[in-house]
């Protein structure tokens, strides 16, 4: 995974599909989670994190499936 600080690591283990809440799960301000979860999806070590998380979770979906 990429190199990330504990928060940014925190966002993508917290993400769901809403970054304020993302942000908030990884302690960063209610006044600036709105801004933070945008900005933060922005940053390519985000994305390449989100994306891995991503493949992984695909790749234990498809082993349990029985498929």
């Amino acid at each position: 995974m990429a190199k990330l600080t504990a928060k940014r690591r925190a966002f993508v283990e917290a993400y769901a599909g809403n970054a304020t809440e993302a942000a908030l799960s990884a302690g960063y301000s209610p006044k600036t989670a709105h801004t933070i979860g945008h900005e933060s999806l922005k940053k390519p070590e985000i994305q390449e994190a989100l994306h891995e998380r991503e493949d992984a979770w695909l790749a234990t979906l498809i082993a349990t499936s029985g498929h």
